[in-house]
């Protein structure tokens, strides 16, 4: 479709379906993991995962997400067809997804980019805390693991309850889905962390610092990249004594309730749709 002046009466949000992963493939920013993959996650998540097309005339111009975690929501991929770009679509879209939500939760979060965050400052967003993006430059020596530790590969209550005390939303749906190759690591039968590889960039969590930094490594040479909140002063420290300097930053913002979230416990984010 021609680029042409769009009247926001014209526009509909519609749930977005199977059929319209080409069209999802097609508004693939360069520098983004594979949206595709993402949004074919999100269709098989059905009962907490509310894909949307911003459709004008039968053509899809923008597409967003919303995740809802009991109390709190992400919304998440919010792209507009960059021939439509300059309209303010993109603020629109994104009240769309609010409105869609904003009654059944008290925190709306997301990972603002740079072009995103002044549309959702205007929006009433409020960032809470700065994101640290590096590159596998180099391979970093691995500490050796402390053999106090036991380490488990079954999913129960307490890996639950610990991912809820550190990001304090309830995502049991969402760990049950991508527990494939996960560890969780005990001492003295109380659990310190827990390590979803497969999850997004691989969900790192862990109260302990010296192994968080030891998982932190290994997490980092396997995926040759890995972020997480600047709140995690240990995890900066040890990237920055290696020589290894952050090479982007994005902000987490929040609508509604600020939540509290144990940001120094996290060594690797999922994404910037799920902090």
């Amino acid at each position: 479709m021609d680029t042409e002046k769009i009247s926001k009466g014209q526009l509909t949000l519609l749930p977005l379906g199977m059929q319209d992963l080409t069209r999802v493939t097609e508004l693939q920013p360069s520098d983004w993991p594979d949206i595709t993959v993402a949004y074919n996650k999100y269709l098989n998540w059905k009962s907490w995962c509310f894909p949307k097309k911003l459709v004008y005339k039968n053509y899809v111009v923008g597409i967003g997400n919303i995740i809802h975690f009991g109390n709190s929501a992400w919304l998440s991929q919010i792209i507009v067809d960059q021939n439509f770009r300059g309209q303010g679509l993109g603020k629109f879209l994104t009240q769309q997804l609010i409105n869609e939500i904003k009654n059944e939760v008290q925190t709306i979060s997301l990972l603002a980019t740079e072009d995103g965050h002044p549309v959702y400052r205007k929006l009433g967003f409020a960032d809470d805390v700065v994101y640290n993006f590096y590159r596998n430059e180099i391979e970093i020596e691995a500490l050796e693991l402390d053999a106090s530790f036991t380490v488990m590969n079954e999913l129960n209550e307490e890996v639950y309850a610990f991912d809820q005390e550190v990001t304090l939303e309830s995502r049991r749906k969402l760990l049950d889905a991508n527990q494939i190759g996960a560890r969780y690591y005990y001492h003295q039968k109380e659990l310190i962390a827990c390590h979803f590889p497969e999850l997004g960039d691989g969900w790192l969590i862990s109260k302990d610092q010296e192994l968080g930094k030891q998982l932190l490594i290994k997490q980092y040479n396997r995926k040759h990249k890995i972020s997480f909140p600047q709140s995690n002063e240990t995890a900066m420290d040890l990237l920055y004594s290696a020589g290894i300097l952050p090479y982007r930053f994005a902000m987490r913002m929040y609508l509604g309730k600020k939540i509290n979230f144990k940001g120094e416990w996290i060594y690797s984010r999922i994404g910037g749709n799920l902090g």
